[in-house]
């Protein structure tokens, strides 16, 4: 069912008030939420929040880099692709370069090449209008937004984390599916008592290569089965996307043709951008400025019908003095 209808919050959302980056990735929260309400539950309990803490990387590459312990973050890479039978050169480049490269290189033509496959954080898409970048200062923005992520404190791991929080603020979830379900949509890893030991937990603790979440892991031990509980890497959605985006094409096609931006992109640049991502010819990383350009254009295309139910609200709770 979820292949069957996947990109449906793009296509058919709930009204939301305010553009959601991640529209497309909750495609299987209302298939949840439907299944709860059928068997009477009253609570969802959800894992969000967990990668952000719990998931341990070897972004220590970049902070040994940084002190030219050139020899020492080598070896430490190769280890990591040891271990995840991945490329030497690809873990220093995603753990150890781009995070020192994106502070100066983030927004500019040249980087932007260079992260074109697998776009990065940092990157202005290419069908932003060079005018358009040029009034609202997106290469300064792009910097600011590289410093959020890898420089926000001395240890290039806890930034990262502290970012992941801060981008996940906000649950369209919990009050425009969940709630008239009467269900209450809760993420325990996201306490704040959880956060405040999860960001004390990875100052002390030296990732391994092989142990993705290790305390995670660890607590869980006798609880789940081993081969869940000790698994290097979980499979993404990619296939239910690239699904999602050839079904959808025509109808996310005209929504771009309609949407009211021209002075912002280039929409024939933007829609070539769609069909490639239909040919699955790019990894889903490299989608996510796509994702989150066609959340900002489902929201746009909501906005009077968004004004007339909030107009209506506040009338039926208007009150005379």
């Amino acid at each position: 069912m979820t292949k069957q209808r996947s990109l449906v919050m793009l296509t058919d959302p709930p009204l939301h008030d305010e553009p959601c980056a991640g529209l497309a990735s909750l495609t299987r929260g209302p298939h949840f939420v439907a299944l709860a309400a059928s068997i009477g539950a009253l609570t969802i309990l959800t894992g969000y929040g967990a990668d952000e803490i719990h998931c341990l990387l070897p972004y220590s590459l970049a902070d040994l880099l940084r002190q030219y312990y050139f020899r020492q973050a080598w070896q430490e890479a190769t280890r990591w692709a040891k271990a995840g039978n991945n490329s030497p050169w690809r873990t220093l480049i995603t753990f150890g370069i781009s995070p020192i490269f994106s502070l100066w290189a983030a927004g500019s033509s040249w980087g932007n090449l260079i992260t074109r496959k697998e776009e990065a954080d940092w990157s202005v898409p290419a069908w932003i209008r060079p005018d358009f970048a040029r009034r609202h200062a997106l290469q300064s923005r792009a910097r600011e937004n590289a410093q959020q992520i890898y420089r926000q404190c001395q240890q290039t791991s806890l930034s990262v984390t502290l970012s992941g929080i801060k981008g996940n603020a906000g649950d369209i979830l919990s009050w425009s599916v969940a709630a008239p379900f009467g269900i209450a949509h809760a993420h325990p890893f996201r306490d704040p008592r959880l956060l405040t030991f999860g960001l004390g937990m990875q100052s002390r603790i030296t990732p391994e290569p092989g142990k993705t979440k290790p305390v995670l892991a660890e607590a869980m031990r006798g609880i789940l089965p081993d081969k869940i509980r000790t698994r290097q890497r979980k499979q993404g959605f990619g296939e239910v996307y690239y699904l999602g985006l050839a079904r959808n094409r025509g109808s996310l096609e005209a929504m771009i043709r309609l949407a009211p931006i021209e002075d912002m992109i280039d929409k024939e640049q933007l829609i070539q951008s769609l069909r490639e991502g239909c040919l699955a010819g790019v990894p889903p990383r490299g989608l996510q400025h796509l994702s989150h350009m066609l959340a900002l254009l489902k929201w746009l295309s909501m906005r009077e019908e968004w004004q007339e139910v909030r107009e209506k609200v506040s009338s039926s709770f208007c009150i005379e003095f």
